[in-house]
């Protein structure tokens, strides 16, 4: 219902800490140089403002504006990010406005988490289905 790009990264497995027990870290680590330019479409620390970041159960959420062009076309700047655990895999799912259909702070996070919400729970009914 609410227009956006919609993507997920799925890392190899690892045994890093869990992103529960990491937040505190995740965020100094995206507010510094190093995590603005990794979230960065250009890979470029300047283009990146993190609004908010925030650990929520298992989950931690970035909300992000990026300036960078030419990377997603459509693309607003404003995004929303999560990053949790499924399986020994580190996940990323983050909803993207559009530069036409700009969507709010609330509508990003609420969209977000319905993603987030349908990826662990259809990763969940797997590990219980033969």
């Amino acid at each position: 219902e609410v227009p956006a790009i919609l993507m997920v990264t799925v890392s190899g497995k690892t045994d890093v800490a869990p992103i529960a027990t990491s937040t505190n870290a995740l965020s100094r680590f995206f507010e510094s140089d190093a995590g603005r330019a990794a979230l960065s479409r250009d890979g470029k620390a300047k283009t990146v403002e993190v609004i908010e970041t925030l650990g929520r159960g298992s989950v931690f959420y970035i909300h992000a504006r990026d300036s960078s062009t030419g990377t997603l076309a459509g693309a607003g700047d404003e995004y929303w990010r999560a990053l949790f655990n499924v399986k020994g895999r580190i996940v990323s799912a983050s909803v993207v406005g559009l530069e036409e259909f700009p969507i709010s702070t609330s509508e990003g996070f609420e969209t977000l988490g319905t993603f987030t919400d349908r990826i662990r729970s259809a990763n969940a009914a797997i590990s219980t289905n033969p």
